[in-house]
Order: C-alpha cells, then sequence, then structure tokens
C-alpha cells in the first residue's frame, strides 16, 4: 500500500512540475499548479522546522535536542538555497529581458535610421 501511495504521488507531483515548467501549458493550468507546488514545499519545510523547535522543547533526552537543532539547521539550509535560487533565476531573467530590450531598441532606431534614410532620398528625388 505504500509503494502504491508512494508512485501515485510521485506521478501527479512530477506531472504537475513537469506541466508547470513547460512553456506552451496555457497560463490557467501553470500558474494554479505553481501555487500548489509552492505552497505543498513550503508547508513541507514549516513542517520540518516545527517539529525540531518541538523536538528541543520537548527535552526527554539530549539526543532530542541535538535532533531538533539539527532539523532546525536542515531547514534553514533549504530555505536559503532556495532563496538564493531563485534570486539567480530572477537576475537571469532581467539580463534575458534588458539583453531583448536592447535588442528591439537598436532595431527601432535602425529602423528609423532607414525611415529618414528613405524619405531624404524621396525629397531629393523631388527637388530634382
Amino acid at each position: 500500500m505504500d509503494m502504491l501511495i508512494e508512485f501515485l504521488f510521485e506521478l501527479v507531483f512530477d506531472l504537475s512540475v513537469e506541466l508547470a515548467t513547460h512553456k506552451k501549458t496555457r497560463k490557467w493550468i501553470r500558474f494554479p499548479l505553481i501555487f500548489l507546488i509552492s505552497v505543498f514545499i513550503i508547508g513541507i519545510l514549516a513542517f520540518i522546522g516545527l517539529f525540531g523547535v518541538f523536538m528541543i522543547a520537548n527535552k526527554k533526552a539530549p539526543i532530542d535536542v541535538t535532533l531538533g537543532w539539527t532539523l532546525i539547521a536542515l531547514d534553514v539550509i533549504m530555505i536559503l538555497s532556495a532563496v538564493v535560487k531563485i534570486v539567480r533565476q530572477i537576475k537571469e531573467l532581467r539580463k534575458k529581458y534588458a539583453i531583448v530590450a536592447e535588442e528591439e531598441k537598436k532595431k527601432q532606431e535602425e529602423a528609423a535610421k532607414a525611415h529618414e534614410q528613405s524619405e531624404e532620398e524621396a525629397s531629393n528625388d523631388l527637388q530634382r
């Protein structure tokens, strides 16, 4: 039974991640999937942190306190690594769109120059 639940969970989660990251999937499908995946991951991280806090507060054995601090440290490391990855992706997207914006600006400038040159040629032809 455990293997069946794990298989179904993995199937649904992997499918959701694939659909959420695929650019051709419609936005009304992608955004709720991204939201659900984010809520699920945040819930797991919160559970790990709270479980560590409860183990420290319990203090039945010294190993519980050590394990509690280990869980909290693991939780903090996972949160920090997620934040670093998100910041890197945002920087990459900003660079990408800045490059695209610069290319668009250059194309517009070239089109404006070409238009000015064609107008000058047309006015020169009329003057002759």
